[in-house]
């Protein structure tokens, strides 16, 4: 009855040569020699679909809601963000969307077990090919962009896309220094906090992200030696770093990680006390 910790590192590395025209639609600067001299281009972030113009010329089907649509509302609850979408079925299980159980036209809900849940492409389930099942869900509150894959448009994603695949991405590596932080409060000792700050230099970039939620629950279960409330506590922590070249290089090399951890200690329907191994 000990809250677990999921820890998780991202390695991703890019080089890429500085071509002109062909890779980034630059043209080519005059040299001190009279020649020309390549513009470094350098790729944008690997996205499944990356934003709502791009999942037009997807195979399939693919919805992208992005960070506007997110900051609308700001919820911490992914059930109500994927209501918009078209094609997706949701059953809520304690009202808090801790444990979402998601399916895509018609694949079925248990535990999102039929679907591909992953955070920045990384799949999310403890053993997403022998048991898939979504124990473990990221944090609603640190999503920075939601991509759900339906059909075909899922099939390179990974295992048990029967329905589809539901990509969450995270916050990126802001380019200017930035610090933001909000909190809210609600009936039942409700609690969320969320802190957040980054920036880039030159050659280095950092975020460090955290949320904090708790709340007594909205419903109550018969008196037993443990507890009486359906309430949850949360405690997520991300750090996100990336180590790079010089831009203006000719070549663009950079090294980015990533590392959270996430406590999750909630209580079930049941008179025994349950943790969620998140």
């Amino acid at each position: 009855m000990r809250p677990r910790s999921l820890a998780s590192a991202l390695l991703v590395m890019t080089a890429l040569p500085a071509l002109a025209e062909t890779a980034g639609g630059e043209p080519a600067e005059p040299s001190a020699s009279g020649g020309t001299r390549d513009v470094p281009a350098r790729l944008s972030d690997v996205t499944i679909v990356g934003s709502s113009e791009a999942a037009r010329d997807i195979g399939g089907a693919a919805h992208f809601i992005g960070p506007e649509e997110l900051g609308q509302f700001q919820y911490a609850d992914t059930l109500r963000v994927l209501k918009s979408v078209p094609g997706v079925y949701l059953q809520d299980e304690e009202g808090f969307g801790l444990r979402p159980n998601i399916g895509i036209r018609g694949s079925g809900l248990d535990r999102s077990s039929r679907i591909a849940v992953l955070e920045d492409g990384v799949l999310m389930a403890p053993a997403p090919y022998a048991s898939p099942s979504a124990y473990y869900f990221p944090t609603q509150r640190r999503m920075y962009a939601m991509e759900v894959l339906k059909g075909p448009a899922s099939i390179p994603v990974g295992p048990r896309t029967i329905g589809g695949a539901l990509n969450m991405v995270s916050t990126p590596i802001p380019d200017q220094w930035t610090f933001y932080g909000d909190a809210f409060a609600g009936a039942d000792a409700t609690r969320d906090i969320l802190v957040r700050g980054g920036g880039s230099g030159d050659h280095f970039g950092l975020l460090f992200e955290t949320v904090q939620q708790e709340s007594d629950g909205f419903k109550e279960i018969d008196a037993n030696s443990y507890n009486t409330d359906t309430g949850y506590d949360i405690e997520d922590y991300l750090f996100r770093g990336r180590v790079n070249t010089d831009p203006a290089g000719l070549w663009y090399t950079g090294v980015e990680f990533k590392y959270g951890v996430n406590l999750l200690e909630a209580v079930a329907f049941l008179p025994a006390v349950r943790r969620n191994p998140a």
